[in-house]
């Protein structure tokens, strides 16, 4: 159940951001949202490893393609151990998700550990920032345009002392055309119906093997640079590659 002020907060369309540390109850978070919105719209998680833990209401897809008006999550847990990809693919799938929403009157749910994995531009385009609970370290290596901000929010969870309050509270930054709000909420959420341990470890067991091969194989080289000599004339490539493309 997520508590009628913060769900007063969540925009029809864009991009909520979910931050904090590890096991401070981020899934928890998105899967409240999607059972108290699963009601007027279809939902659905995006490339989940364990859709049979899911009710019959939250649709799984490895598919980009989703009914106009829906609500997509994406956890990280996908870009970092399914498809491996790099940070600037990250950042471009995002940023694709970000455009789809737009045309699409989609509402995406992302959720990362630390907003540093995704590029700052990205950051400043989102609509909802949700922050939970954060660790000292998450919040000295964050990037120097939010650490500052996380501090603070850092010092207020810092406060709460009892653990139940420190896992259901969230720090909101909404910036739309119909609300702005900024500060804590206490007691926000409490886990959806259909929560379980699998969910929460949904990503345990799913096997990197080959994952680096298939990463190589499927990546395609970048010119960096074309050298010329009085003879000879060289292109080399963003994995060091040199090749005389003088008589081609």
């Amino acid at each position: 159940m997520v508590k009628p002020e913060l769900m007063k907060l969540i925009p029809r369309t864009g991009i909520i951001l979910i931050i904090g540390r590890r096991g401070a109850g981020k899934s928890v978070l998105a899967h409240a949202l999607l059972e108290e919105l699963h009601f007027s719209r279809k939902c659905f998680v995006y490339n989940f490893p364990q859709s049979d833990v899911l009710p019959s209401y939250i649709h799984s897809t490895d598919e980009l393609e989703f009914e106009e008006g829906s609500v997509v999550l994406v956890d990280e847990g996908y870009m970092n151990f399914s498809a491996r990809r790099g940070m600037s693919q990250n950042n471009k799938f995002i940023d694709n998700l970000n455009g789809l929403a737009r045309q699409k009157d989609l509402l995406i749910i992302y959720i990362t550990q630390e907003a540093a994995r995704i590029d700052i531009n990205i950051v400043r385009g989102i609509e909802v920032l949700l922050v939970k609970a954060l660790s000292i370290n998450q919040v000295r290596f964050e990037r120097k345009e939010m650490r500052t901000f996380l501090q603070d929010v850092k010092s207020r969870f810092d406060l709460i002392t009892d653990k139940k309050d420190l896992f259901s509270s969230v720090y909101v930054t909404c910036d739309t055309l119909d609300n702005k709000f900024e500060g804590m909420i206490y007691r926000a959420v409490t886990p959806p119906h259909y929560w379980n341990d699998r969910i929460s470890k949904a990503w345990a067991g799913v096997s990197l093997k080959g994952e680096e091969e298939n990463v190589k194989k499927n990546k395609k080289k970048k010119l960096y640079k074309v050298v010329e000599t009085d003879d000879k004339i060289y292109t080399i490539y963003d994995d060091g590659e040199i090749k005389d493309v003088s008589k081609i």
